[in-house]
Parts: structure tokens; C-alpha cells; sequence
């Protein structure tokens, strides 16, 4: 039996960083990026890879084992660039709203926050000291990262990036006057030291600067012609045809021999710098004929960003790669960083991890178990004891699941040895069967009425042949008596629930959802008809609960809204209450908070609700919330989770929640 022992917080599944001392890292179930991944970069003492993206967050990688070591949560956009200090002590990272973090490497904690500008989403670290260089109303800034004053502010330059030489000294820049020259500028003085100037008289798209700082190499792209120049001298090294004119990046190898140019696609070319000439291909290119991806087995590439480690040893590629190993095969997509062998030519390893997005999560109505969903390779209930924390229970499913509010009932789509899946519901107590039904053929969503006596099955019925043919529809089962009630519903693709935003009332007579056309409606079971409707935001407006005693569900919102003064956006937290037998909704409550309320759940007596919070707007919270129904006022908070809380839950006797955050990881917290 598998088995966790965890912390007073009963962490069942650990998918974030613990902080911890670098001497005692973490074990971790690794996730990795979910989505593009924009940067990647070597630590100075060739023990560390850092990767960044578009969720938002910092990864280091344990270089020779390509695990992921330490997740850096706390970022609001995407992160587009990270570097180490040259002690590899710290990180410095900056996102998409102009925020840049410092971290302490060996514990992940934020050691200075900074709001640079909007608009500012790059930086330059000045080795071995406690600077970055930052472009700040058109002019070069000097910003210490410790602290986040700025130590100087220099003259303004004719380019948009800074690259500065390894010794401090230069900016190698673009200049207005002569476009295929670049100027060794002294930002310190204000005054130009020289220029590098080409053969040809076309701008430079790319440049890069050698570690050593004595070589220089651009690209441009209007003759496809990259010029490597010797600094000392001001005198051209090489220069040669480049066959494509999509250059992401290009790189000089630290022991200053090489350049590396990587395509779009992720190839890579090598040059040898003093004489130009190729010497080789590194991660092959990609197929770009769709007749061969049709018919064969194919590799798509899309790259972002290409570092080379200090002992020249690695390359580390950030990219997108879509794979199928034959015709007919579903193709995998990896986000990530890719290291290879730089003198053996081979792939070395993926950073990677095991993603899971979580479904469901409920908790029996004994408290005994906590039945969680999840969809990833092995897609399936994971049913834990939660006094032991014990994995008792694997369930193979499709993904799709959902339980009563009072915890008596799960159900799920099961995968057996049987000839399809079977629509099964489970006594949450005992864990047995207590409904089965193979007459379902494509299940999309399932809800369940508060005491688990009704369930809806939202499925397809799917046309092969054109799928504009295709009929979608709901069906309601009592499951005291085994059998389906009335006529299955049908509706439009236009009337169609989102996912997971579909409740069934506590009487079971009525559905509630938000669906595809931006409104949340109203079906009356018993007549089989929608009755009510109204506008909905879909992704700003969200069920929560039903209110206790009354024919109402709470709903969240949130108001989005520029700040002129202040120059940003607020991100309101509301809610409102909605009752589905009337139409009629209340006047929004702002709750003093910004974000999405994501879940909510009443306590037994009505007397309490416990939200679920996240969103990344101005800053980040991801906090679980006790309210005080009554007085509509916060009755505590409760920090822990690094990623939005989808799902929370409130104990039988109103002195325990567990929320579930996408990361996923449940905890559980008691509340007295």
C-alpha cells in the first residue's frame, strides 16, 4: 500500500515546493511547465537549470538528474526571463507586468519584489555584482536587486535591448546613423569607443556577445548574413550565409570557440567563430511538410530561448515539441526544457513532470475517505484514507466525475475489462457499487442532488459521419430505484454546460449552468424545460453553493475594472445570489478582496461558507477563506497553496476544509 506521512497540514500530495534548505531539498512528485517555456539558463557552479514560462512561475532543475528541484511561486504574469547571480546564490526574474523578483536560491524565498514599469519585461545582470540594467523611460537604469533603488540612471540609447559586455564597460547598440554598424558604447560616459561595422549595408536583427567578451556576432536578416567580429580589433572574423531567416537566438559557447544559431524550429547550427565554417547540426530539424505529417511519424519544434552551461559540457533548449511516432498515432506536445550533449551530439534528458489536472474531490460523508479525480496519463479516482493517508483505492475512469453534497455518493465512468466504460456510483462509506448502467455511450459531465438520490448524465450522441449531426442531452436517474426519470433533454451546442459548471438543485428538480452562449439558465426537471436565464461571464463568474434554506445559489464574480489614478487593473471579488425559481438575483456583495472566488462550500447550519481564492491580477492570493454567513465579514484565512482552488470542501460538523488547488494538492485544515 502507498503510503504518505505528512505535516500537521496533511499534505496528501505534494506537487509544490516546501521551503527547505538547499542541504535538504524536498521530495517532490514533479509537474513541471504547463505551458510555453519562454526562458532557460545554467547556474554559474554548473549544478542548477532554471526554466521560466507562461505559468507564471520560476523551475530549478536539478542539472544532472533533469528533476525538478524547487518551484518559485509568485509571479502574477508571465515570466519572461531568469538568471543567476554569478555566486549562484540568487535568481533574478522578471515577468510580463514589469515585476521583477529576487530569490534566495536555497530556501525559494522572495528576497525583494520591485514594480519596474508595465511595460518592462527584460533586464541585464552586471556580473558579479548586485546590479541589473533595465530600460526605464528610454534611458539605461541601474537597480540594485537587494534593495530595488536605483543606484544610477545613464543616457538614453538608439536600441531597445541592453547587451552588455562581460567586463561592464560596453553596451554593444544599434545606431540610427549607420544601420550595419554596431557602436561599442560607454553608457557611462555618454560617448561611443568605436564601431563594428559589416560588409553589407542591412540592420542587424540578432547580436550576441562571446562570454570573454572579445567577440561579437549579428545576424540580419533582410541578406540572411551573420558577421562575427573580434572587439579588440574592431575587425571582422567571419562572415557567411545563414540558409533560413528564422533565427530565434544565437549563443557563443563559453570557452569561446563556438556560435551556436537556433532556428525557430529549434535546430541548431554550429560555427566555428575565427572561420565561419559548419560544423554541425544539433536537434534535427523539424518536419514541415503536412503530407508527411499525415502519413508518417513527424517532430514539430517551436522554439523560445538556447543557453549553453559554464563547463561548455550542455545545451539547454526551451521549446515546444509535438511528436508522433507513426501514421495515425496521437501526437505529444512537451513544454519544456530539452539538455543535450554538446560534444556527443544526443539528447540528454527532458525537464519534465508528471502533470495532473484535477476534476474532482470530495470527501465521504464519514470523513473517513477523500475521493479525488484526476486526468492525466493514468486518468482515475484516487480514493485516500484521510485519518492514515493511505492510497486505498485506484479507480481507472475517463476523467469525469462528481459526488453529492452530503458525501453519501461518487460516481464516476469506469474503465473495465468490459467492452466500454460503465457509468458506475459508489457508496462513499463502503466503497461498493451500488448503481451501474452501460446504456451510456459518450458522458461528458455527471451531478448529483444534495443526498445523492437524483443524478444528471450529461452525454453525446455522436455522428460519425458529419459532426454537425452531433445531438447533445442530459438525462436524470434515480438511483433509489435504479432507473432513468422521463425523457432524455436535449439542447443546442449553444445551450451546452461549460465543464463543471453545472449543479443540480438539493431537491433535485432543478439544473443549474452556465453554457456556452454567456449565460447561466435554469431547467425545470419535472417539466423539462429551461424556465430562467441571464447573462453570465464565463471565467469571471462562477457556482459556488446553494444557500441553505432557500431556493438561491451563490454565485462569484469578479468586476474587472481599470484604475485610472492608479494606472491598473482591479480585480473586485463579488458575489451575488441567484434564485432559480424566480429569476431574480440580489445585489452584488463586494468582498474587500481581488481575484476569482473559484468554489465555495456552506457548512451544515448555513452558518458559515469557506471559499476557495486565486487569479493572477495585481498580487497573487490563493488563500482558502472562512466567512461568516450572517455578517458576510471573514472569519479567517488560510494560506498554503501556490496555484487557484478549484475545489474546497466543509467538514459534517463545520471544524474542518479541504481545498483542492489546480497544482493539485489537498490539504486539510481544522476550523474551530
Amino acid at each position: 500500500m502507498f503510503s504518505l506521512k505528512f505535516l500537521p497540514c496533511f499534505v496528501l500530495l505534494i506537487f509544490t515546493s516546501v521551503i527547505n534548505a538547499q542541504e535538504n531539498p524536498e521530495i517532490v512528485v514533479t509537474s513541471g511547465h504547463i505551458s510555453n517555456v519562454y526562458c532557460i539558463n545554467f547556474s554559474p557552479n554548473n549544478r542548477f537549470v532554471i526554466t521560466t514560462g507562461q505559468d507564471k512561475t520560476v523551475r530549478i532543475w536539478d542539472r544532472s538528474l533533469c528533476q525538478e528541484f524547487r518551484v518559485l511561486y509568485g509571479h502574477t504574469g508571465d515570466v519572461w526571463k531568469a538568471v543567476y547571480t554569478s555566486d549562484s546564490k540568487h535568481i533574478v526574474s522578471i515577468d510580463g507586468k514589469g515585476v521583477l523578483i529576487t530569490w534566495n536560491h536555497d530556501t525559494g524565498e522572495v528576497v525583494k519584489r520591485n514594480k519596474l514599469g508595465n511595460f518592462i519585461r527584460t533586464f541585464t545582470y552586471v556580473p558579479n555584482s548586485s546590479k541589473v540594467l533595465v530600460m526605464i523611460s528610454g534611458k539605461v537604469t541601474e537597480v540594485d536587486i537587494f534593495s530595488g533603488e536605483v543606484t544610477a540612471t545613464y543616457s538614453s540609447i538608439s536600441d531597445s535591448e541592453i547587451r552588455l559586455t562581460p567586463d561592464g564597460k560596453y553596451l554593444l547598440t544599434m545606431t540610427q546613423e549607420k544601420i550595419n554598424s554596431l557602436s561599442l558604447y560607454n553608457f557611462k560616459t555618454g560617448k561611443s569607443d568605436g564601431e563594428l561595422v559589416s560588409e553589407h549595408a542591412q540592420a542587424s536583427t540578432k547580436i550576441s556577445v562571446s562570454p570573454n567578451g572579445k567577440s561579437v556576432a549579428s545576424f540580419c536578416i533582410a541578406n540572411q548574413i551573420i558577421t562575427i567580429w573580434d572587439v579588440e580589433s574592431r575587425k571582422i572574423l567571419s562572415s557567411f550565409k545563414f540558409p533560413t531567416q528564422n533565427v530565434m537566438e544565437m549563443v557563443f559557447t563559453p570557452n569561446n570557440k563556438d556560435l551556436l544559431v537556433m532556428e525557430r524550429t529549434a535546430s541548431i547550427a554550429v560555427y566555428g567563430i575565427k572561420t565561419g565554417k559548419f560544423k554541425k547540426r544539433m536537434n534535427g530539424p523539424s518536419t514541415i511538410d503536412y503530407k508527411a505529417m499525415q502519413t508518417g511519424a513527424y517532430k514539430v519544434g517551436t522554439a523560445w530561448d538556447i543557453s549553453v552551461s559554464p563547463d561548455n559540457k550542455m545545451v539547454g533548449i526551451a521549446q515546444m515539441l509535438t511528436e508522433s511516432p507513426g501514421p495515425g498515432i496521437p501526437p505529444e506536445i512537451f513544454m519544456g526544457g530539452i539538455l543535450f550533449d554538446f560534444k556527443q551530439n544526443k539528447e540528454l534528458g527532458r525537464l519534465k513532470g508528471y502533470f495532473k489536472m484535477s476534476t474532482h474531490l470530495s470527501v465521504a460523508s464519514n470523513a473517513k475517505y477523500l475521493i479525488s479525480s484526476t486526468y492525466n496519463k493514468n486518468n482515475g479516482l484516487r480514493v485516500w484514507n484521510m485519518k492514515e493517508g493511505d492510497l486505498e483505492q485506484y479507480i481507472p475512469t475517463s476523467g469525469v466525475a462528481g459526488a453529492s453534497a452530503d458525501g453519501s455518493v461518487f460516481g464516476a465512468w469506469v474503465i473495465s475489462t468490459k467492452e466500454k466504460p460503465v457509468l458506475t456510483v459508489y457508496n462513499a462509506k463502503s466503497l461498493q457499487p451500488v448503481f451501474e448502467t452501460m446504456e451510456v455511450d459518450a458522458l461528458s459531465d455527471i451531478c448529483f442532488n444534495e443526498d445523492g438520490t437524483k443524478m444528471m448524465t450529461q452525454e453525446l450522441d455522436i455522428d460519425p459521419k458529419n459532426y454537425l449531426n452531433n445531438k447533445y442531452f442530459f438525462r436524470i436517474w434515480d438511483l433509489t430505484e435504479k432507473k432513468q426519470i422521463g425523457q432524455r433533454i436535449e439542447f443546442s451546442t449553444t445551450e451546452m454546460p461549460i465543464y463543471k459548471s453545472v449543479k443540480m438543485s438539493p431537491d433535485g428538480n432543478f439544473l443549474i449552468a452556465q453554457i456556452n452562449s454567456s449565460e447561466l439558465t435554469c431547467w425545470d426537471l419535472s417539466k423539462g424545460k429551461r424556465t430562467f436565464s441571464r447573462p453570465s461571464q464565463i471565467g469571471y463568474e462562477h457556482l459556488l453553493d446553494f444557500v441553505p434554506n432557500s431556493n438561491k445559489i451563490l454565485i462569484s464574480k469578479t468586476a474587472i475594472e481599470y484604475n485610472v489614478e492608479k494606472r491598473k487593473m482591479n480585480a473586485d471579488m463579488e458575489w451575488f445570489e441567484w434564485d432559480y425559481s424566480t429569476g431574480e438575483a440580489s445585489e452584488k456583495y463586494n468582498t474587500g478582496k481581488e481575484g476569482v472566488l473559484f468554489s465555495g462550500d456552506f457548512s451544515d447550519d448555513g452558518k458559515f461558507l469557506v471559499t476557495g481564492q486565486g487569479g493572477y491580477f495585481n498580487d497573487v492570493h490563493f488563500n482558502v477563506v472562512i466567512w461568516d454567513w450572517e455578517t458576510k465579514k471573514p472569519v479567517c484565512e488560510m494560506p498554503g497553496h501556490h496555484g487557484e482552488i478549484k475545489l474546497v470542501w466543509f467538514g459534517a460538523k463545520g471544524r474542518r476544509v479541504d481545498p483542492f488547488a489546480f497544482c493539485p494538492e489537498p490539504y486539510q485544515f481544522n476550523f474551530s
